[in-house]
């Protein structure tokens, strides 16, 4: 409601508490009012929009007006047109010089210097000179030589039947070249002491020359020698040497590596004799055949028939190897009376056997059998060790032992077994029944006892009277 104001006021009139809120009021609604003017006129004179700078007015007001502009763009353009129709302005010119326009002459011709780039015009003068080069130009003659060439499809079809020929040749296995094999593999002779190195790679052989015999002169093992070579690189090389004379027919092999050399000759063993070096393995055999000859003489051959016999004499540089069940025996000699003894090692199905002989060399009974069946290991039919005899664990910890005999011994600690309380047991493996003997001690400085009770084959308990929790230590035979 809008303020209304007393204006019939009289000197004696009382101003009542109604009049002083009425006259507060007013005064309020004008101090509101007054706020609201107030921030009209600030916004006004904000408004940016609706007023201008006396900048902004001094801009426009120095502005062309669209009269005073059309008349300077004419005078403008005139002065454009009036340039392009010109022919001396600029510096232009119809000679061919630095820096300038270039102007046509009368005759519509323009002047210019030769080119230096690829970028460049050219004259006259150029492109004559380049008319008239009859190095990078071609002559009728040329092109019609040229053009009588092959063309590159023509040419890959005759390559393709070049090689279509060459491959049916390659394929031939018919030996179209009537090549040799002394062709292929033989090379010049040379000395035993010719480095490997100069061998050459693959198998070749060579001779002794004929009529020289010098093959002992030159290092090999006789005078007369064929030698067959098999060479894959400087480290391996294996050269066998054949004895190319009369007599026995013996044979050689030995080996060269570039970092050592020539290994010695070693004589390969054959029927008719020849030296062991290193192991021998001798197989079953069906015949009296001479299986190797250690010395010269006859008396020193060993057979591969029902008897194999080495003399005193004879040493090996290694081993004897017997494949199968191929005996060895060890023979006794009449200087051995009365001791004489005669005995045989052979296998058996899993045993080896050592057996005693008569001076016949029949069988007169067993010594020693030894057989390995995969877990257990028997000597004389008793095992005296098998899979399970590992200890487990150690002296102090515990652990187990089985005898060859089949006795089990366990042993063991408990700890902190409480005095006066019955405590079990659990041996490391079990028996197959009640143990035979337990036994156990206190581990105390003080007098002290324990006892066992009900043992079964995987536990038993014990008790103590030590006054004080104690480790107790334990014993167990049994199966």
């Amino acid at each position: 409601m809008a303020y209304q104001g007393k204006t019939d006021w009289s000197y004696d009139d009382i101003v009542t508490e109604q009049d002083m809120n009425r006259i507060e009021r007013g005064l309020q609604e004008v101090s509101e009012q007054t706020d609201s003017v107030e921030q009209a006129v600030i916004d006004h004179l904000s408004d940016n929009e609706r007023h201008i700078t006396q900048a902004e007015r001094d801009e426009w007001n120095a502005k062309e007006t669209p009269a005073g502009a059309q008349e300077k763009a004419d005078s403008v353009q005139g002065e454009l047109n009036w340039h392009r129709n010109s022919t001396i302005v600029h510096g232009a010119t119809s000679e061919a010089s630095a820096d300038r326009i270039a102007l046509r002459d009368s005759n519509g011709r323009l002047k210019i210097a030769n080119g230096s780039d690829g970028q460049d015009a050219i004259n006259l003068s150029q492109l004559t000179a380049h008319a008239d080069n009859n190095t990078i130009h071609i002559t009728a003659a040329e092109r019609a030589d040229w053009n009588a060439k092959e063309t590159p499809a023509g040419a890959q079809a005759k390559a393709d039947a070049v090689q279509a020929s060459l491959n049916s040749h390659s394929n031939n296995t018919s030996n179209p070249h009537n090549v040799t094999s002394q062709q292929i593999t033989e090379i010049p002779y040379r000395a035993a002491t010719v480095s490997g190195n100069e061998h050459p790679i693959g198998v070749t052989t060579f001779a002794v020359p004929s009529g020289s015999g010098t093959g002992i002169e030159d290092g090999y093992p006789v005078s007369l020698i064929n030698a067959l070579n098999f060479k894959i690189d400087n480290s391996r090389l294996s050269q066998m040497v054949y004895n190319a004379g009369s007599g026995t027919a013996r044979s050689w092999i030995r080996h060269w590596r570039s970092d050592t050399g020539w290994s010695d000759f070693n004589e390969v063993v054959t029927s008719s004799g020849g030296t062991i070096s290193g192991n021998l393995s001798i197989g079953n055999a069906t015949s009296g055949t001479h299986a190797l000859n250690r010395n010269t003489a006859d008396d020193r051959y060993a057979r591969t028939g029902a008897m194999n016999t080495f003399s005193n004499s004879q040493t090996f540089e290694q081993n004897i190897y017997a494949r199968g069940n191929f005996p060895l025996h060890f023979l006794g000699t009449t200087a051995d009376t009365p001791n004489k003894r005669n005995y045989r090692w052979d296998v058996a199905g899993d045993e080896l056997r050592l057996q005693a002989l008569d001076d016949n060399l029949a069988y007169t009974g067993p010594i020693l059998n030894m057989k390995h069946d995969g877990s257990n290991f028997n000597f004389n039919g008793r095992v005296v060790w098998h899979a399970g005899n590992n200890t487990r664990g150690s002296a102090s910890s515990g652990g187990y032992q089985r005898l060859a005999n089949g006795l089990i011994l366990q042993w063991g600690a408990r700890t902190a077994v409480s005095p006066h309380v019955r405590t079990s047991v659990t041996f490391p493996i079990a028996f197959s029944s009640s143990p035979q003997m337990i036994s156990a001690t206190v581990d105390s400085d003080t007098p002290s006892t324990a006892s066992i009770a009900a043992g079964t084959a995987t536990q038993f308990y014990l008790i103590h009277n030590d006054p004080v929790s104690r480790q107790i230590l334990w014993f167990a035979i049994g199966l």
